[in-house]
């Protein structure tokens, strides 16, 4: 006998002819008046639920923080009459997240967040008097999961994960003494590229950049003052996760670090997991809601990286040949020291470009010359980037040694242009360094160190002019981030 092959009806969920059936309603629910569920964000669902939406801020933000802290999901149940098939009321209620994943692996759901209809019953306690228990977040990693599945990018976990939560082994590790072996910091950034901070938010790092606490290892060592991990730190003593008023000599922003006792992690690209992800690109960082907060914040990073960094720091067999211009930090300053030239930055494979990370004086040359970047191809900022990019590249593959030849196209391109230029106020700089270059190779090579160290000043105010554009840069950037955040849909 042939079977006939059935499919669900697209409502209830009842079986139905799936070739017969175009509409892919039963019968019953054809009935029923087409009405899409009410969408709500977390927020509102939380505002709903205890009754606080006609409130004020401070009640609103104060239900939305107890929500977290009992470490629930706010639902929206919808009462329909058996018989009739009519939508008899809609009610807003709190469930645990380990109860609710467990849900959605017993009933059939429409879509992410959505079911079908189904038979159910309502039950209510039989007293009141209770007095609701704050507890820790005994299953996080429920909770998490039911952020990402309500997020824009519900498929990230399946992409990227599986996922763990940071562990002793990997945190002893991280607050080793780098003095005795500097290059296993180059280990840190890929290792922290996919994580995801979870907290009353949750983040997705994208890049980040690494730096010793200790100035012989590294010039742009951070001041101890700055995310040391303390005994109020979720991972005691340990690693701190948390953002900071910071200023580098520029304007004051707040900054989102990761730091151990012996190095500090600063997230220069981030993605917002909800239902409107934001961007942060840059070193400073803009919540649209909630916070990250060190004694609550908990890290989960890829298992896969967890196990490639582990086997490298074991084995301290690190790849020399491994050179990547845009694994170099955001600097302006000390380019006569070596360690301005390592490479402790890293970004998470999807987004390892130009157009997708953060602009840095080095790789600002990089850039499209059009498309709202920001760097004209005859502009001072292209040329001051390919000037800096030049005297790394000699650090990283030629020993701090710079030959005639590696100016050459640079002087081809530009001679005319400077010589327009050269009464222009923001080129005095980078016509004063390049002449010093060309000078300096007209008798023979040139040493990076050397030649920084007698014109650290020229060099520097080079850099510092480049901020404009870094962060023109870094705005297109952003938009190129979020397009590209549709891969985890």
């Amino acid at each position: 006998m042939l079977t006939v092959p059935k499919s669900k009806c697209k409502q209830c969920l009842k079986p139905i002819h799936s070739t017969r059936n175009k509409i892919g309603l039963c019968q019953d629910c054809r009935k029923i008046p087409t009405e899409n569920p009410q969408a709500f964000s977390f927020e509102e669902g939380s505002e709903q639920a205890l009754g606080t939406q006609g409130q004020t801020v401070s009640q609103r933000k104060r239900s939305h923080h107890f929500v977290h802290s009992v470490d629930c999901q706010p639902f929206s149940l919808e009462v329909f009459d058996r018989d009739k098939r009519t939508k008899l009321s809609t009610t807003f209620a709190l469930m645990t997240n380990d109860s609710a994943l467990s849900l959605t692996s017993l009933i059939d759901f429409q879509n992410n967040i959505t079911s079908g209809i189904f038979d159910g019953r309502v039950s209510f306690s039989s007293n009141d008097t209770i007095e609701p228990v704050l507890k820790d977040s005994a299953c996080i990693s429920a909770k998490l999961e039911m952020t990402v599945r309500a997020s824009t990018v519900p498929k990230l976990l399946q992409e990227l994960g599986p996922y763990q939560e940071i562990d002793a082994t990997v945190l002893d590790l991280l607050n080793y003494d780098f003095r005795l072996r500097s290059e296993l910091i180059e280990l840190i950034p890929p290792l922290f590229c996919g994580a995801l901070l979870h907290d009353s938010i949750t983040l997705l790092i994208i890049t980040c950049e690494v730096y010793s606490r200790h100035s012989s290892v590294d010039i742009h060592s951070e001041s101890t003052e700055f995310s040391v991990p303390g005994e109020s730190s979720r991972y005691k003593n340990r690693m701190s996760c948390t953002t900071y008023e910071k200023s580098d000599g520029g304007a004051t922003k707040l900054k989102l670090i990761i730091g151990t006792k012996t190095v500090n992690l600063l997230i220069t690209c981030s993605a917002e997991i909800s239902t409107e992800p934001k961007i942060n690109i840059g070193p400073g960082v803009e919540f649209g809601h909630g916070s990250i907060t060190d004694s609550n914040c908990k890290i989960y990073l890829m298992k896969s990286k967890v196990e490639e960094f582990l086997k490298m720091f074991e084995t301290f067999k690190l790849n020399p040949l491994h050179v990547n211009i845009s694994n170099l930090r955001q600097i302006t300053s000390s380019f006569s020291k070596c360690s301005s030239y390592l490479l402790w930055r890293s970004t998470l494979q999807e987004f390892d470009s130009s157009i997708y990370s953060p602009a840095t004086v080095f790789t600002l040359c990089d850039l499209p010359n059009k498309d709202g970047y920001g760097v004209g191809a005859t502009s001072g900022a292209k040329l001051g980037s390919q000037i800096l990019q030049i005297l790394a590249k000699a650090i990283l593959v030629n020993k701090g040694v710079i030959q005639p030849s590696d100016f050459y196209n640079v002087l081809l391109e530009y001679e005319s242009i400077m010589k327009q230029k050269c009464d222009v106020k923001e080129w005095f700089s980078i016509i004063k360094v390049l002449d010093g270059i060309t000078a300096s190779l007209i008798s023979s090579e040139l040493s990076v160190p050397s030649f920084c160290n007698n014109n650290g000043g020229s060099v520097s105010e080079v850099a510092n002019k480049l901020s404009s554009s870094i962060s023109t840069a870094n705005n297109m950037i952003a938009k190129n981030v979020k397009k590209l955040l549709q891969l985890y849909q």
